[in-house]
């Protein structure tokens, strides 16, 4: 009667010990992604969820890695979503390791702002995208 579970048991680990070495190289694919994504976006200013008194001349975002400048750009929207900034958002081509973004902006006033991010990843061609806000207000 032993013969038929031991067996029965070896089946099993074997299903598993299958199993797992499908599923772990995807697991550690979807991670690397991740981290990829999540660590590219360095710093910005102004920083995420600032609130500045005098309106920022520009706004400048930092990657951490090169960005490859021809679909890489950067906007900035007032809450009734129309376009605020200069239009000249894009690779910052005055940074040696062209790994961030530069917009120029005209006087805002006091508001809240959404910059919208787009960069695309020189080595390896991926597009990474995200949003921030930040305020503009006089008041101290």
């Amino acid at each position: 009667m032993q013969q038929p579970t031991l067996s029965f048991g070896r089946s099993v680990g074997m299903r598993l010990v299958t199993l797992v070495f499908a599923v772990l190289p995807a697991l550690l694919l979807a991670a690397v992604a991740l981290a990829h994504r999540s660590d590219i976006l360095l710093k910005s200013e102004p920083a995420a969820g600032a609130v500045v008194q005098q309106s920022p001349a520009r706004v400048v975002v930092w990657f951490s890695t090169e960005l490859d400048t021809g679909p890489s750009r950067l906007q900035v929207f007032a809450t009734d979503k129309r376009r605020v900034d200069s239009g000249d958002g894009g690779v910052d081509l005055h940074d040696p390791d062209h790994a961030s973004l530069r917009v120029s902006l005209p006087a805002l006033p006091d508001g809240a702002y959404t910059v919208r991010w787009r960069g695309a990843v020189s080595e390896d061609g991926d597009i990474v995208e995200g949003t921030f806000t930040f305020t503009v207000s006089g008041e101290r």
